[in-house]
């Protein structure tokens, strides 16, 4: 498993056990995304 696979496992798992909206998740993950490996 790579590292961004386990990461975008690991937040959609937050996502569905904290109840956050997805929309909110996608935008916040995108942006961490972008800073770590973009």
């Amino acid at each position: 498993m790579t590292k961004q696979a386990l990461f975008l496992s690991f937040f959609g798992y937050l996502s569905r056990k904290l109840q956050i909206t997805q929309k909110i998740v996608d935008k916040a993950l995108t942006t961490w995304l972008r800073k770590v490996w973009f």
